[in-house]
């Protein structure tokens, strides 16, 4: 019997194994417990009927005498299969006023590649990364992967708005003064999401335009901005998505990434793609040549017959507003248990309080010291999340992970649900809370 050997891993991936993984965590509980899960941000309502052309493929079938019509099943240009490449151009040269061209989009293996392999361009161990938080948990994985010194920044904290109702994610705020100061010579990368994960914060144009300010304003010029815009058509209460890309004196300094995976709710297909200059996407798609050649050809072709066949079918104006309902529907859910949210203008989630009543039906001492560097388990937000999910049957996501540990302190009374999901789902959800919450 062959003896095992014990394979030590990089530092890097220990540190990933020790942290474990919320999502995947809580969705296996989920699924165990029967729950509804409200945690991992993948719509369950289902696709556009347009979405997948079975045409696409059709000429690329095996030919014994000669060459296929079309290599649609084949490899396509690393970074810009030019199909998407054109489609991407002709739509953000009309939403930046810029001349976008082919050589202007990267396209990847969903937004979340996009970011990392962005990362990994333009940034060496050691050097910094500001984010503002709280922020998708990916941003910290990968500046963990790649050796980098995360800075943050917090908008207007939780912890200072304990006592606010009816409060809105626009009602948080990024004090330029405090970003200003986070910024110096070692800073590489700024890193901005909007609209916001999990917050569901769209920045309007003058934060943005201050934002700007700041970074075309500072000594240190060889910033590069990446612009999270993974949400940009899912904005809410008549609100509007501005690119910070658009702002005068930005466009050279910025990498905007976006999702066709959450743009047409088809995440599994993890088609992703970049716009910005050519000088900062040619590096990135020799990067993304290096890591995964290309991204899949007949995925790509779809997508941009998808976003052709949106425009004709209004499907840009349908999508938010039927993404409004339900979120509607399920803080008027939260709002007959007593339960407090913050109310998302964009995105996918809503952010809800824990007080201290709901602890104690949990049977969590929720002032109990802990250390920052304490496994993600031990946090209140967690334990309350796995207990929501074992006894009343709802799943969300505890806010732990979208801050540093440091300041994880502040995610204590923070748990995140998404509502992209089929009405039967929410509505099902919100009569397990109400049974669970209102008779207590």
């Amino acid at each position: 019997m062959a003896s095992h050997r014990f394979i030590t891993t990089a530092t890097k991936v220990s540190k990933l194994l020790k942290e474990g993984n919320v999502f995947s965590e809580f969705t296996l509980l989920a699924n165990e417990y029967n729950a509804m899960n409200l945690g991992q941000g993948f719509p369950s309502f289902g696709s556009p009927s347009f979405l997948f052309d079975p045409t696409i493929a059709s000429g690329d079938i095996y030919n014994s005498q000669g060459k296929p019509k079309d290599l649609n099943n084949q490899y396509s240009k690393p970074g810009e299969e030019m199909e998407l490449a054109q489609t991407l151009s002709d739509k953000y040269s009309k939403q930046m006023n810029y001349e976008i061209t082919p050589s202007n989009i990267c396209t990847s293996c969903g937004a979340q590649e996009a970011l990392f392999t962005t990362l990994a361009t333009f940034c060496n161990p050691n050097d910094e990364v500001v984010m503002i938080t709280p922020a998708f948990d990916s941003y910290f994985k990968s500046a963990s992967v790649l050796d980098l010194n995360v800075k943050t920044v917090s908008l207007d904290t939780m912890e200072n708005n304990n006592n606010e109702k009816d409060l809105k994610a626009n009602d948080y705020y990024l004090d330029v003064n405090k970003l200003e100061k986070a910024i110096n010579n070692n800073t590489k990368l700024i890193l901005l999401n909007t609209p916001s994960s999990p917050l569901g914060k769209v920045f309007n144009k003058k934060e943005l335009e201050d934002i700007s300010d700041v970074i075309l304003n500072h000594d240190n010029q060889d910033v590069v901005v990446i612009s999270d815009e993974v949400y940009e058509h899912m904005i809410y209460d008549n609100e509007e998505h501005f690119h910070i890309a658009n702002v005068p004196g930005m466009f050279d300094k910025v990498v905007s990434i976006f999702s066709v995976g959450k743009t047409f709710s088809c995440t599994g297909w993890r088609i992703g793609y970049s716009v910005g200059p050519e000088d900062l996407i040619n590096p990135i798609k020799a990067l993304h040549a290096a890591i995964n050649f290309s991204t899949s050809t007949p995925l790509q072709k779809s997508a941009a017959r998808a976003f052709q066949y949106a425009e004709n079918e209004n499907y840009f104006n349908w999508l938010p507003n039927m993404l409004q309902e339900k979120r509607d529907l399920f803080c008027n859910g939260l709002k007959d248990t007593g339960i407090e949210f913050i109310k998302p203008s964009g995105g996918y989630f809503v952010v809800a309080k824990i007080d201290e009543k709901h602890f104690e039906m949990a049977g969590i001492d929720a002032n109990k010291e802990i250390n920052p560097n304490a496994l993600l388990n031990e946090r209140p937000d967690v334990q309350f999340t796995r207990w929501l999910t074992t006894e009343v049957g709802v799943s969300p996501i505890p806010m732990s992970p979208f801050f540093t540990p440091e300041n994880r302190y502040l995610a204590n009374n923070y748990i995140r649900f998404a509502y992209c999901k089929d009405d039967e789902t929410l509505k099902e959800s919100i009569d397990r809370l109400q049974k669970s919450f209102i008779t207590h």
